[in-house]
């Protein structure tokens, strides 16, 4: 399984990345939750954990209708209270009532994925 130091990390957010094969994934394949429903041949794009420092934790596997958007990275939730506590990362942004991602956490999705 996933090294326990890896596993116990407190999510920042959630983003969605139309990209499935990307090195992050070849390196960490014991990241990547198995998703029955959705084999990763077979996946339109990836799902991705993020600690406060931007480290993908865990990854899963989705089909193009569970996909939030098409193109670019997509924010899906963001903990407000480790946001709060660590903001230092500069990930995610509150737009209004709405969380996105800042233009830091769109260049650590757009380098992990290239």
């Amino acid at each position: 399984g996933r090294p326990r130091f890896i596993r116990d990390q407190t999510e920042l957010c959630r983003a969605q990345v139309q990209a499935t094969k990307f090195p992050w994934l070849r390196r960490y394949p014991m990241l990547i939750e198995s998703n029955p429903t959705v084999p990763i041949d077979n996946a339109a794009g990836m799902e991705l954990a993020l600690n406060y420092a931007g480290l993908p934790f865990r990854a899963i596997a989705r089909t193009s209708s569970q996909m939030k958007s098409k193109g670019r990275p997509s924010l899906i939730s963001v903990n407000e209270r480790e946001q709060a506590e660590r903001p230092c990362g500069k990930l995610v942004v509150r737009r209004g009532r709405d969380w996105v991602l800042a233009y830091n956490g769109e260049r650590l999705l757009d380098l992990l994925t290239f």
